[in-house]
């Protein structure tokens, strides 16, 4: 289970080769730290997904390491504009959904989640009558 060069070009604009800034040194070197990072806090991925987040990290950390892009907070694309954490490229949010859906907390296992606001025993209901109006008589009944 690992990510390869082809696989870097298919999810972004980058290609590997000893031509251009990411070269097969550089690629090897942030393959093994994305690797290292994965491993730390894989979820259990099956293969398919793991190779993906394999190639997301190595993007994330390419391009934030490249002329000091990831510390952009906000982006606009033509009319639509959008903030991220500093740091954060896109490949790394994907990454961190690919994540958070192997540890269960984005797929739907609701009998295993419990919301934060389960007690709140200032908003428990009132137990008092509930006063009815007649068209017969004025006011209450």
């Amino acid at each position: 289970m690992t990510a390869t060069a082809a696989m870097i070009a298919e999810i972004s604009p980058f290609t590997v080769d000893d031509e251009t800034r990411f070269t097969k040194a550089t690629f090897t070197r942030l393959s093994a730290v994305a690797r290292a990072m994965l491993d730390a806090e894989d979820p259990g991925l099956v293969a398919a997904l793991y190779d993906h987040a394999h190639a997301l990290l190595i993007c994330h950390l390419y391009d934030a390491g490249k002329e000091g892009k990831g510390a952009i907070k906000s982006e606009s694309i033509g009319f639509y504009t959008y903030s991220k954490d500093a740091g954060a490229t896109s490949y790394l949010l994907e990454y961190q959904s690919l994540i958070a859906l192997g540890t269960g907390s984005a797929n739907g296992k609701l009998e295993e989640q419990e919301r934060t606001d389960h007690e709140m025993r200032d908003m428990q209901l009132d137990q008092g009558l509930i006063p009815r109006y007649s068209e017969d008589e004025e006011g209450l009944e």
